[in-house]
């Protein structure tokens, strides 16, 4: 919708459509404000209910309500009970950094003869244990798998990484064409362990799309995603920037 408030607003002093119909009332009544919509009483006004007839008149009847949508916050509450982390009660509480992306720590393997496997391996759970300084073992997390056929890859995601911190943040936006964007993108990874990482980031894309630039090659895993794997040295940062341009 903030396509069309921006069209609308390009062609304030040449007008090419007559009806601006639908869409979140928030571009319409900015619309309103810049006097780029001209005032309409419908006859039928009385017949709206009351939140729509207020909507008309604080626009100056330059736009009436249509409809009402309501939003949510989804969330896992099982997932913030084990972080300790209070369930949310409006969007300003979506702004505590505990609610900040997350680094979650996968094990991949192949399930082949080469691996010490090679055998079909039943649906369960697997736990992993790694060698401590100490010549010790230590868990360090487990993940529910399917019927797993041999030669099958598996894709074990035992936990979060709380040494290795990400941050996203676009950058840029542009408008090329009436349905066509550019967006730029940075992910800043920072790694404090004492050996290098291979982050995975996998960026969520809509509409049809085309990688313009990066500094890191990427793989199109969906229609709808980007992947890119980030090398992290010990101790330092690494940071992710890509240029898309989007079709809607």
């Amino acid at each position: 919708m903030l396509a069309f408030y921006a069209q609308i607003k390009a062609e304030a002093s040449n007008p090419r459509a007559d009806v601006w119909w639908g869409g979140p009332g928030d571009p319409h009544m900015q619309a309103a404000e810049e006097g780029l919509l001209e005032e309409y009483k419908s006859p039928r006004l009385g017949e709206l209910h009351d939140w729509a007839r207020q909507l008309a008149e604080q626009s100056r009847f330059r736009t009436s309500g249509i409809y009402l949508g309501a939003l949510g916050i989804g969330y896992n509450i099982d997932v913030l009970k084990k972080k300790g982390i209070p369930e949310p009660k409006c969007w300003a509480d979506l702004l505590d950094p505990k609610f900040k992306d997350e680094v979650q720590v996968f094990y991949e393997f192949k399930n082949d003869a080469k691996a010490g496997l090679g055998l079909p391996m039943p649906a369960g759970i697997v736990r992993v244990y790694q060698a401590d300084s100490r010549g010790g073992t230590q868990f360090v997390g487990e993940d529910r798998i399917d019927h797993t056929p041999k030669d099958e890859t598996l894709n074990l995601k035992i936990g979060t990484a709380f040494d290795v911190v990400a941050e996203r943040k676009q950058v840029d936006f542009q408008k090329i064409a009436s349905n066509v964007y550019e967006m730029a993108f940075e992910v800043t990874l920072r790694n404090h362990k004492t050996q290098p990482v291979t982050v995975e980031v996998n960026e969520p894309i809509g509409g049809t799309w085309q990688m313009l630039t990066s500094t890191h090659p990427h793989t199109k895993t969906d229609a709808w995603a980007a992947q890119f794997s980030v090398p992290v040295a010990s101790d330092a940062a690494a940071t992710l920037r890509y240029r898309v341009r989007v079709t809607y």
